[in-house]
């Protein structure tokens, strides 16, 4: 089963945050920094929480 959150942000367009890290929960981004342990930390306390990197225009996601 895909989780809510995987739905979310494979719908979503986040051009804006091109490049740097972000943390999904409950179709909202709750945090946004330029490396995962900063993303981790800002949503440590956030249960179900989906982190992944938004990939700039060079760089090409793999599923």
């Amino acid at each position: 089963m895909i989780s809510e959150n995987f739905g979310f942000l494979m719908k979503g367009n986040f051009d804006k945050y091109s490049g740097e890290w972000i943390a999904v929960s409950e179709n909202k981004i709750v945090a946004v920094g330029k490396s995962a342990s900063e993303v981790i930390d800002k949503a440590k306390n956030i249960r179900k929480r989906t982190i992944m990197k938004i990939p700039n225009k060079r760089q090409i996601l793999l599923l």
